[in-house]
């Protein structure tokens, strides 16, 4: 691979791996974002129904207190003395003891509390208002009434609050005493009641009770978290930005802020509570912790990017080196053989790319060979002929060369070597050589083959007492038509084996490819061609088509 591939790959990896990371955040923040505000609703559901039960208990025992036929009682004889008119006199020589009203309502307050099952034991408020007299008491301790907190509780009697006393959160009810007179019962809220909340739901609670504020939250936090939640007005608002997070397993590695995706540190409601001081409570939803998986698959991802932009450059910056691919030794010696020449060469079968390039060398030997015996160049039998000598020539009368074959029009694939000297000789008479008859022409020397060898005769030169005779250059003549019957059949013969091996070179198969059918295939293309040019024969050649063994048919005259 070049350089400008590595380069070109490594470029297409990074942006399919950035495109990646922006698809993955953006699917993951809104799931995030989604998750913290399931967060926040689940807390504020159990905020508000927390709230209003506990409203309910407080607003149940005020008024159950206010029903009391003691506190009635004391109430009611408290005013009756009261409107009585007074007598300077005389006394009673049995005076009654003075009502105590504060005592009445406070018995009446605790006993409705132990009523309804309502923990009064935590600092409760008790609060009685009758002919103008006021006693107000928290726990144990006892206000004198004239504070803002006891004319806020008492003026508007029937409804609840919340209310900041000692600085906590308390909720108050009063309730109206028959006979006149007020009666107010109150109940702080449990310090552990936000803990719980956020233990449910992973929302902090902030309640805003006195200068300081209760809250499950850090305190460096409150501040934004109050600020933001006051701006929203009772609605869900998106608070700071989350800080970059660092990667758990290696810390020294720097902390990265969360790309490609608008992160919120926290989500926040303001919910405002009924009562004097306008109280309330602030509940939020941290995200860190949610988007802290996100950051860290953001990190690794660009971390690997980043070793893969490094790698790539650094193969690409490489020196290109070619390797030179590993040519099988019969292969190659094959090759050069036939490129000198010797198409009498082979390669033995292979498979893969090899075994496909070894058969078209097969092939093309096979096809350059017969080129040339067509030609006239190469003997049939490839057997190189011995030079003329004296010992081996003979006084013979030279042979008219018999016309060649002439193919049928257009009916082979194969050109005749002869058919131009032939034309030519058959117009032109032919020229006396050394003075002499055509018809008696001199004796020639002729190449006496030794014993055993399979080369052809051919004209040698002459003896030196002869006179020596020059002929026009002219292609050796084709050899003699084979007999009808035994000729034909070996020639048939030697093309079935060349059949044989030429499907074997192209890989295909021999299975049921016998020798009687396909002589019986031959002899009927014969029959069929010689009557339709009215040919003497027909010549039969193997040769390859579209990588199979095929035949050409060529009527001869």
């Amino acid at each position: 691979m070049n350089r400008a591939k590595i380069w070109g790959f490594t470029l297409l990896v990074l942006a399919a791996g950035a495109v990646n990371l922006y698809v993955v955040t953006q699917r993951s923040a809104d799931q995030v974002l989604e998750q913290v505000g399931g967060s926040l609703r689940s807390a504020t559901a159990q905020f508000e129904s927390g709230a209003r039960l506990f409203a309910r208990q407080v607003s149940d025992v005020a008024v159950l207190a206010a029903r009391d036929p003691e506190l009635v009682a004391a109430v009611a004889e408290q005013t009756s003395e009261s409107q009585r008119p007074a007598k300077a006199t005389r006394r009673p020589s049995n005076p009654l003891p003075p009502v105590d009203v504060p005592a009445a309502a406070e018995k009446a307050l605790r006993g409705a509390a132990r009523a309804l099952e309502v923990d009064a034991s935590r600092a409760p408020l008790l609060a009685i208002a009758s002919e103008g007299a006021v006693t107000f008491k928290v726990g144990d301790k006892v206000l004198t009434g004239k504070e803002p907190i006891v004319q806020a509780v008492l003026a508007n009697p029937g409804s609840g609050r919340f209310a900041r006393v000692e600085d906590a959160l308390y909720f108050v009810q009063a309730s109206p005493v028959a006979g006149g007179g007020t009666v107010a019962f109150g109940l702080p809220l449990e310090a552990r009641w936000p803990e719980r909340i956020k233990a449910a739901t992973g929302a902090d609670v902030t309640l805003l009770v006195g200068p300081k504020p209760v809250s499950t939250l850090p305190g460096p936090e409150v501040t934004a978290v109050v600020g933001a939640a006051r701006k929203g007005a009772g609605a869900t608002v998106d608070g700071g930005r989350l800080s970059p997070i660092r990667l758990p397993m290696n810390a020294a590695l720097p902390a990265v802020p969360l790309l490609f995706a608008k992160a919120p540190a926290f989500r926040a409601r303001f919910l405002a509570l009924p009562g004097p001081e306008a109280p309330g409570a602030v509940l939020s939803a941290p995200s860190r912790a949610l988007f802290e998986p996100l950051a860290v698959y953001q990190q690794l991802t660009l971390l690997a990017l980043a070793v893969l932009l490094v790698t790539g450059v650094a193969l690409g910056l490489l020196p290109e080196r070619t390797v030179t691919a590993h040519v099988p030794r019969e292969l190659a010696g094959a090759a050069d053989r036939i490129a000198r020449g010797d198409f009498e060469a082979r390669v033995p079968r292979m498979s893969g790319t090899f075994g496909t390039l070894a058969a078209a060398l097969n092939r093309a030997a096979d096809a350059a060979r017969m080129a040339r015996v067509a030609s006239g160049s190469l003997p049939p039998t490839g057997v190189a002929i011995p030079p003329a000598t004296p010992a081996n020539t003979l006084d013979v009368p030279m042979l008219a060369v018999p016309p060649p074959e002439e193919p049928a029009p257009g009916a082979g694939l194969f050109e005749d070597p002869f058919a131009a000297h032939a034309a030519a000789s058959a117009q032109a008479p032919a020229a006396p050589m050394n003075g002499t008859d055509p018809a008696h022409p001199t004796p020639l020397p002729i190449v006496i083959p030794q014993r055993g060898s399979t080369a052809r005769f051919q004209a040698a030169e002459p003896l030196a007492a002869q006179t020596p005779v020059r002929m026009p250059a002219a292609p050796p003549p084709p050899p003699p038509a084979p007999a009808p019957a035994e000729s034909e059949e070996t020639a048939w013969q030697g093309v079935f084996q060349e059949f044989l091996k030429v499907r074997e070179e192209c890989g295909e198969s021999l299975e049921g490819l016998t020798w009687d059918r396909f002589r019986q295939k031959l002899q009927k293309n014969k029959d069929a061609l010689v009557q339709k040019y009215a040919c003497r024969t027909v010549r039969f050649q193997v040769y390859v088509k579209e990588g199979k063994a095929a035949l050409k048919a060529t009527p001869v005259r």
